[in-house]
């Protein structure tokens, strides 16, 4: 078999107008760093603490993932996250920040 037949569930790198996306708990000493430093900075870049409900119901996690280059994985209580695997899958470039 295949065993990689079903990634690429992401959009085209074209149709991605988010340069960057983070959306998640703020727990760590990361986290809330990036939300102080990047949170309604720049228009490119969608940095959210939980995603607000305002936003989830015109655009959910998975949709902000496909329509993102990069996504910001900042460690949490530890550096390993199901975000590195979520990005991968969307074909959304992780970047991960320790």
């Amino acid at each position: 078999g295949r065993p990689l037949r079903n990634i690429g569930n992401g959009n085209r790198v074209s149709q991605r107008p988010i340069l960057a996306f983070f959306a998640g708990n703020l727990h760590g000493r990361v986290r809330p760093q990036l939300l102080k430093h990047w949170r309604n900075k720049d228009e490119d870049m969608k940095i959210y603490g939980p995603l607000p409900h305002n936003v989830a119901r015109r655009m959910n996690y998975v949709q902000h993932m496909k329509s993102s280059k990069y996504c910001l994985c900042p460690m949490g209580y530890e550096v390993n996250s199901p975000r590195i695997v979520e990005a991968i899958y969307y074909e959304c470039v992780p970047v991960v920040i320790a």
